[in-house]
């Protein structure tokens, strides 16, 4: 309960009203990228770039986007992310398996903070299969390739088994985590 004709305060366990206390942002959102970029390339490029990030390596990292792959041929596509140049280096690529339909797919990476001896992050990539929901193939995971320097530049890169296939990203969001 407030005040009568008041929203700012709330009613404290002991009967007295007072102010929330102020935000302490626990997520920043320290850039994006919200134009789709494309390729049907068969050798790794990039695709998304976000430059002029200034996130310190003790700060976690939260990075989410979209991807898709069209039809075209019974080809595999890959989406691949990159820290800086470091590539992020995890056992299985193919995140759009080698079906002649267009997919599409959400992918999801949480990176602790990189300090020495300590850079393992996840992963979470699914697709859906036929184009339906409920029809999903993921793959998920940890790497332990993130650089322990403060991450400038975050890339999408794609690459696809079949030039008749395109494969693209979209939607790239980036965000820290308060470490205090």
């Amino acid at each position: 309960p407030t005040p009568p004709n008041n929203t700012t305060t709330f009613l404290r366990g002991d009967g007295t009203f007072a102010a929330p206390p102020p935000s302490s942002g626990a997520l920043t959102r320290e850039g994006g990228n919200t134009t789709e970029a494309s390729t049907t390339s068969t050798s790794l490029v990039d695709m998304l770039t976000v430059t002029g990030l200034n996130i310190a390596a003790a700060r976690p990292i939260l990075a989410i986007h979209g991807a898709r792959k069209t039809a075209g041929a019974a080809a595999t596509a890959s989406i691949r992310e990159k820290l800086n140049t470091s590539p992020i280096e995890h056992p299985r690529n193919e995140l759009f398996d080698g079906t002649n339909e267009a997919q599409q797919a959400l992918v999801h990476f949480v990176i602790g903070s990189r300090v020495t001896n300590y850079t393992d992050g996840h992963f979470n990539m699914y697709s859906s299969v036929g184009g339906t929901a409920g029809n999903a193939t993921g793959i998920n995971g940890v790497f332990a390739s993130a650089p322990t320097v403060a991450i400038t530049d975050y890339i999408v890169q794609g690459v696809v088994a079949n030039a008749l296939v395109t494969v693209a990203a979209d939607e790239l969001h980036i965000f820290s985590y308060a470490i205090s």
